[in-house]
C-alpha cells in the first residue's frame, strides 16, 4: 500500500505543476498583447518621422537657407523603453525611415520633394554641421534637456539629411493626447450577462487622465472607466460590459476622452455577440402503426446548432402529451413522447414540433398514423421508407409482406399518392406464416418537391387494407444555389470598372472564347530600381476594393485564361495583387522561357522580392488557365497553379508570407512584350469548380458545352459532386446531366451561362 504521505507529496507537486503552466500560460498571452500594442506605437512613431522629414526638406528646399533644423515631435519614449530611429537611401530623393524597438522594426519609405534644388540623400554615418553633430540615426530618449530635431544641410548640389540633438530650453508641459492601442474587439456571452472588456491607451503628449467609453449601437452609455496617464505611458485597464437582452451580433463604440479638453482623441468598434441556443430536429419517428387504442411511442433526436445551453420541448399537438430534454450547445439530444393510438382504424396524420424554450425558435414535422383492423393477418415487414430521386424518374420499390395468419392468402400490394391516386400495383400469394417479396414501379412527380406516398396491403376481396405505411418522396430538380463569383469578365467588350496604370490595353480578336484582352508592357506602370536593376510593370485593376465582397481571412480565388504563343519567350503575365495607393503588389505570373514555365510569387514594397517559384513544366504554344487564391491575417497565404487547355495541373505551389500590407485591387499584369487574357472570374468559392450538392450516393453528374463533355465527376460521401472547369471558367449555353449508380441518365437541364464557382443544389 503506498504510504500516505508519499501520496500526499505527489499530489501536491502535481497541484504546483498544473498551478504554475497556468500562470505560465496567461503571462504569455500578456506579453503577446502587450508586444503587439507596442508594435501599433512604433508604427505611428515611424509614420510622424516619415512626415515630419518630408515637411523639413519642403521648407529647406523651398527657403534658400543652408541649414534648416526641426524639432522632432515623437514620444520620448515607447510605454517607459528606449527605441532607434535611423533613415536609409533608397536613391535620389528616396529615403527610408526606420523605427525600432527590441524585435519590431516599421519601416516607411519616403518620396521627398526639392522644388527644383539638388537631390536629397540621408546623411552617411555622422558628420558636423556648424558644430552640431548630425546622423543618420538617433536613441529616443534622449539626455535630459537634450531635444531630438531633424536637420537639413547643403552639400554641393545635393541636400544632406539626418538627426541630431540640442539643449532646448525649458517649455511648459504639453497636453495630454490618448490613443486606444489595444482593446477587446470581440465580446460574447449569454443575454443580460456581464462579460469583461480589456484595453491599453497610450498617452502621446504630456501627463493627464482619459475616461474610456464604450456606447452600444443606440448610442446609449454602457460602461466607462477614468485612468490617469504620464508622458508616453501606456495604461491598461478592464470594465464589465452588460450584454443585451435579445441574442445577436451587435457593434458597439469605444471611446477614449481626454478630460483635459473633453475631446474624442480616440475611437474604435467592438463586436458583441450575444449566444443563444437553436435546437434543430436530427431524426424522429416518422410513422406509428398498431391496433386500435393501444400504446406507442414517438422518439425525438435534436441537436443545438447555436452557442449556448438550451431546451428542447417536443409536443404532438393534436394530442398535447410531450417530452422534453436540455441540450448544451454543439451537442445532441433525445426524449420519447408516450401516445395512444385512435381508436378507429384507418390513416391519420399528427403535427410534431419542436421547440427552443429560451428563444421560442420551433420546427415542425408531420408523423403518418395508421391504425390497423383488429383482425388483420397481413403486415408490411419491410418497405422503402424514402424515395429520392430527379422529377419525373422511374423509382423501384420494394415490399416485404408477412402473413401472420394460419392459411395461405392473396396479397395485393398497392402505392398511392398524397391525392390517393393509385401509382402501382401488385400481387402475391403468401404462405401461412412467411414472406414474400413484391416489386413495384412508379414514377416520381414532375414537380419538384416533398410528397408523402403509401404502401397499402389487402387480402383479396377486403376493400380495407390490413397495413399501409408511409413513404417519404423527395421529387429534385437541379437549381443555381449560389453564384460565389463576384467578378466574372469576358472582355466582349470589358464591363466598366477597369482601369489601367502602365501599358496599352486593348480588345482584341482571337480569344479564348471570342474576343480577349491584350496588355503591352510600357514600364510605366508600378515598379522599383534603377539603370538595369530597374523592374517596372503595367497592370490592368479593377477599381472595386476585393473586400467589399470577400473576407480577407477566408480570402478569395481566381482564375484567368492567358496565351502563350511563338514570340512569348521571357514574358511574364499573371495577377498582381495591388495595395489602394497602386504603389506596393503582389504578384503572381508565369514566366515562359522557350518550351519552359515557371510560376513566380514576388513582392513590390519599396523595393522587389522574389517570395517563391514553383517547378518548371512544359509549355507549348496555346491557351492556359492560371489561378490563384489568397487570403491574409498575420500571414499572407497563396495557392497558385497553372492549367493547360484540357483541365490537367502543369505546376503549382502554395506559399506564405508575413503580410506587410494589405492588397485591396485585383489585376491583370504583363512585363516585357505583351500579354493576351480572356475569361477572368475571382469568387469567394473556388472558381476551379462547379459543385453539384444533393446527390445520391453513386450517382454523377457532367457537363456539357456545344454537346461536348467538358467536365464530370462522382458524388463524394456527402453527396457533393465537383467538376473541374479550370479550362472552362465561364460557360454560355451548356448542359447539366445528372445519371443515377446505374449510369442511366435521370436528368439533363439547359444553362444559360455557367461559371466557375456556381454551386448547384439537387433538392426538392
Amino acid at each position: 500500500m503506498p504510504d500516505p504521505v508519499v501520496t500526499h507529496v505527489i499530489g501536491t507537486i502535481a497541484l504546483l505543476g498544473s498551478a504554475l503552466l497556468m500562470v505560465a500560460a496567461i503571462s504569455v498571452a500578456q506579453q503577446v498583447n502587450y508586444m503587439q500594442a507596442v508594435n501599433l506605437m512604433l508604427a505611428e512613431v515611424a509614420e510622424s518621422c516619415a512626415r515630419e522629414l518630408v515637411e523639413l526638406v519642403s521648407v529647406h528646399t523651398l527657403g534658400g537657407s543652408g541649414v534648416t533644423y526641426m524639432f522632432l515631435t515623437v514620444p520620448s519614449s515607447l510605454a517607459g523603453q528606449p527605441f532607434n530611429l535611423s533613415i536609409v537611401n533608397r536613391g535620389d530623393n528616396v529615403i527610408e525611415v526606420r523605427a525600432q524597438l527590441q524585435l519590431y522594426r516599421q519601416v516607411r519609405v519616403v518620396v521627398t520633394p526639392n522644388f527644383g534644388r539638388g537631390p536629397v540623400y540621408a546623411v552617411a554615418g555622422t558628420t558636423e554641421v556648424g558644430g552640431v553633430q548630425v546622423s543618420n540615426h538617433i536613441l529616443l530618449p534622449t539626455p535630459q534637456g537634450w531635444k531630438a530635431m531633424l536637420v537639413a544641410v547643403n552639400q554641393g548640389d545635393a541636400v544632406l539629411v539626418g538627426f541630431a540633438t540640442a539643449l532646448g530650453p525649458l517649455e511648459e508641459a504639453t497636453a495630454p493626447f490618448f490613443k486606444l492601442v489595444d482593446w477587446t474587439t470581440l465580446v460574447e456571452g449569454s443575454a443580460d450577462s456581464k462579460q469583461p472588456f480589456g484595453f491599453a491607451v497610450w498617452n502621446k503628449g504630456g501627463g493627464g487622465s482619459a475616461r474610456v467609453e464604450v456606447y452600444d449601437d443606440d448610442g446609449v452609455l454602457v460602461n466607462s472607466m477614468e485612468i490617469s496617464l504620464g508622458a508616453g505611458e501606456v495604461v491598461r485597464g478592464s470594465m464589465l460590459l452588460k450584454l443585451p437582452s435579445v441574442p445577436g451580433t451587435y457593434v458597439w463604440r469605444v471611446v477614449c476622452r481626454n478630460l483635459f479638453n473633453n475631446a474624442e482623441d480616440d475611437a474604435q468598434f467592438l463586436q458583441v455577440s450575444v449566444r443563444a441556443p437553436k435546437i434543430m430536429i436530427d431524426s424522429y419517428t416518422s410513422s406509428v402503426s398498431g391496433k386500435p387504442n393501444s400504446q406507442a411511442r414517438i422518439d425525438v433526436a435534436v441537436r443545438n446548432i447555436g452557442d449556448a445551453p438550451g431546451t428542447a420541448v417536443a409536443q404532438i399537438q393534436e394530442l398535447g402529451a410531450s417530452c422534453s430534454v436540455p441540450v448544451p450547445p454543439g451537442e445532441g439530444g433525445a426524449c420519447s413522447i408516450p401516445v395512444w393510438l385512435p381508436g378507429t382504424p384507418g390513416s391519420y396524420t399528427w403535427a410534431l414540433s419542436v421547440r427552443t424554450l429560451e428563444t421560442g425558435y420551433e420546427e415542425q414535422r408531420q408523423v403518418s398514423v395508421y391504425v390497423q383492423q383488429s383482425e388483420a393477418v397481413l403486415s408490411i415487414a419491410w418497405w422503402n421508407s424514402t424515395v429520392v430521386g430527379a422529377v419525373g424518374q422511374e423509382v423501384k420499390l420494394a415490399v416485404l409482406v408477412e402473413n401472420g395468419g394460419y392459411s395461405a392468402v392473396e396479397a395485393l400490394v398497392e402505392v398511392a399518392d398524397f391525392e390517393n391516386s393509385v401509382l402501382a400495383r401488385g400481387s402475391a400469394s403468401v404462405a401461412a406464416a412467411s414472406r414474400v417479396w413484391v416489386n413495384l414501379t412508379a414514377s416520381l412527380p414532375s414537380q419538384k418537391g416533398t410528397y408523402t406516398w403509401y404502401v397499402r396491403v389487402y387480402r383479396q376481396g377486403q376493400n380495407t387494407p390490413d397495413d399501409a405505411k408511409p413513404v417519404a418522396v423527395e421529387a429534385r430538380d437541379i437549381a443555381l444555389a449560389r453564384r460565389t463569383a463576384f467578378l466574372y469578365e469576358s472582355f466582349d467588350p470589358p464591363q466598366s470598372g477597369w482601369s489601367s496604370k502602365g501599358g496599352e490595353w486593348t480588345v482584341t480578336s482571337g480569344g479564348w472564347n471570342g474576343n480577349a484582352l491584350r496588355g503591352k508592357d510600357d514600364d510605366k506602370g508600378p515598379g522599383a530600381g534603377k539603370g538595369n536593376s530597374a523592374r517596372y510593370v503595367s497592370v490592368y485593376y479593377w477599381r472595386q476594393s476585393l473586400w467589399s465582397y470577400a473576407n480577407p481571412a477566408s480570402g478569395f480565388g481566381v482564375v484567368v485564361k492567358l496565351y502563350f504563343g511563338s514570340g512569348d519567350s521571357n514574358v511574364y503575365r499573371g495577377f498582381a495583387l495591388l495595395d489602394s495607393s497602386l504603389s506596393k503588389l503582389y504578384e503572381v505570373s508565369a514566366f515562359r522561357l522557350g518550351q519552359r514555365v515557371q510560376l513566380f510569387l514576388r513582392k513590390l514594397d519599396g523595393d522587389w522580392s522574389v517570395i517563391d517559384t514553383s517547378s518548371e513544366a512544359r509549355c507549348d504554344d496555346g491557351w492556359y488557365t492560371l489561378y490563384l487564391s489568397f487570403s491574409t491575417a498575420a500571414t499572407a497565404s497563396f495557392t497558385y497553379e497553372l492549367y493547360d487547355a484540357s483541365g490537367k495541373l502543369l505546376a503549382g505551389k502554395t506559399s506564405s508570407t508575413p503580410a506587410g500590407f494589405q492588397p485591396s485591387l485585383l489585376a491583370l499584369l504583363v512585363d516585357e512584350k505583351d500579354g493576351l487574357f480572356d475569361d477572368l472570374v475571382a469568387a469567394n468559392g473556388d472558381p476551379r469548380y462547379v459543385v453539384v450538392s444533393g446527390l445520391p450516393q453513386g450517382w454523377s453528374a457532367e457537363l456539357y458545352s456545344s454537346g461536348a463533355l467538358v467536365a464530370s465527376a462522382a458524388a463524394d460521401s456527402t453527396g457533393t459532386a465537383k467538376l473541374l472547369v479550370a479550362h472552362y471558367p465561364i460557360l454560355r449555353g451548356a448542359s447539366l446531366v445528372l445519371k443515377d449508380a446505374s449510369g442511366k441518365q435521370v436528368l439533363s437541364r439547359s444553362l444559360d451561362l455557367v461559371v466557375g464557382g456556381d454551386i448547384y443544389s439537387f433538392s426538392p
